[in-house]
């Protein structure tokens, strides 16, 4: 197999946890502004121009700012991993993806 072909069969998928609640900031961090989307957006935008293979992103069902952010990011619902237990911590996050 010659470097070109491996590098082809080569990806990768990306977790974006964001299920906390940014308690000491007082509101989510991934939803402050960022150029001109937030930073939700801008870590999407980032991980689609390195050509991951998949993004997914971790929310807590009824945090309805992260929700109506990636509805307006055009991210797909089939990509949003829901952590029912987000009071567990950043780790209930990562078990969840």
């Amino acid at each position: 197999m010659t470097r070109l072909s491996a590098a082809r069969v080569f990806s990768f998928g990306v977790v974006i946890l964001a299920a906390g609640r940014s308690a000491r900031m007082g509101q989510p961090k991934l939803l402050l502004p960022w150029n001109k989307t937030s930073v939700l957006g801008h870590l999407i935008e980032q991980w689609r121009a390195l050509g991951v293979t998949q993004i997914a992103v971790v929310c807590a069902p009824g945090d309805h700012a992260i929700l109506a952010e990636m509805d307006r990011l055009g991210f797909p619902a089939k990509n949003r991993i829901h952590n029912p237990t987000p009071e567990r911590g950043m780790f209930s996050s990562i078990q969840c993806a």
